[in-house]
């Protein structure tokens, strides 16, 4: 089973608030488990920052496919809101399958306006926490750890 250490975190180069943090609450390490990445998660640690540092490209890829789909309508509203309905529209139709075309309509639409991100509201936030939620989840879930 696949051990987190504060030696590990620091290899990585994680954080140090992050790293601290985990070494008061694992001080001699952790077995990777979903019960121990769900209490770190609850503990405002990283688990998405982790995760990545665990798996392969295809896993990266596909989490990264993962976050895009599940977010797309909330990115649809924000660039929407924030007045740049033509960038909304492209992103809306977007087949996160192809990164390529994504990573070009993503930087149309910042160089547009990066005013974008300002206009969330504290339920967007909330939606983006549990967007978060699921996406440690999934991580997780790609990583077999149960």
């Amino acid at each position: 089973m696949k051990r987190i250490t504060k030696s590990w975190l620091v290899r990585q180069q994680a954080c140090a608030d992050q790293v601290a943090q985990f070494a008061k609450l694992w001080p001699e390490g952790m077995p990777l488990t979903r019960a121990n990445a769900l209490i770190c998660h609850k503990a405002g640690l990283d688990v998405v920052w982790a995760a990545c540092h665990l798996m392969s490209i295809t896993q990266r890829r596909e989490l990264i496919v993962y976050t895009l789909k599940q977010r797309q309508s909330c990115l649809v509203t924000l660039f929407d809101r924030a007045g740049l309905a033509s960038h909304a529209q492209a992103i809306a139709v977007l087949d996160f399958s192809d990164l390529t075309e994504a990573e070009r309509v993503f930087d149309a639409a910042w160089a547009a306006s990066d005013a974008a991100w300002a206009v969330r509201t504290a339920a967007s936030d909330a939606a983006w926490a549990a967007a978060r939620d699921a996406q440690s989840e999934f991580c997780l879930t790609l990583l077999g750890v149960g």
